[in-house]
């Protein structure tokens, strides 16, 4: 009967999932910027 409570609902599942993806996007962003600032690395080529 309880079978249903342990399989993640639509609601439940995504929201841990979205947000370690952002948490993880946001390290690694803020990574490369660290990176480009120290090796300064020019991030836009257009950009006269």
């Amino acid at each position: 009967m309880c079978l249903h409570r342990q399989s993640y609902t639509y609601d439940e599942a995504p929201a841990p999932f979205f947000r370690l993806m952002i948490f993880f996007w946001t390290i690694f962003t803020h990574a490369l910027l660290k990176y480009n600032t120290r090796l300064k690395i020019p991030i836009q080529h257009t950009h006269r």
